[in-house]
């Protein structure tokens, strides 16, 4: 479920209540996807449209919403490395204090 969505500029951060997806990065003017993992991988989707992005952000499910909306219709890339330790505590701490404000 839809946390929080900041927009800056054509970039759209949204946060997560999902216990497999903290968070995703969608760049508008590039239609690219990153996702980031509760285990700290990191993927990106190229050549995402709008429709499915939106999609796949108010699916009630972002793992079933990630798997009908964008697996199914891009490839993956992923980044080498998992998150450093630090930054996917930070990330995870943001979620959890999102989840506080609902």
């Amino acid at each position: 479920m839809l946390l929080n969505e900041q927009q800056n500029g054509n970039d759209f951060i949204a946060f997560y209540d999902s216990s497999n997806i903290l968070m995703s990065k969608y760049i508008y003017d590039q239609r690219k996807l990153a996702v980031i993992f509760a285990k700290g991988q990191q993927y990106v989707y190229e050549g995402v449209i709008p429709y499915h992005y939106q999609r796949f952000k108010t699916s009630q499910s972002q793992g079933k919403g990630l798997k009908d909306f964008i697996t199914a219709n891009y490839k993956a890339i992923k980044a080498e490395g998992k998150l450093d330790g630090e930054i996917l505590e930070g990330i995870k701490k943001q979620v959890e204090d999102l989840k506080k404000q609902r």
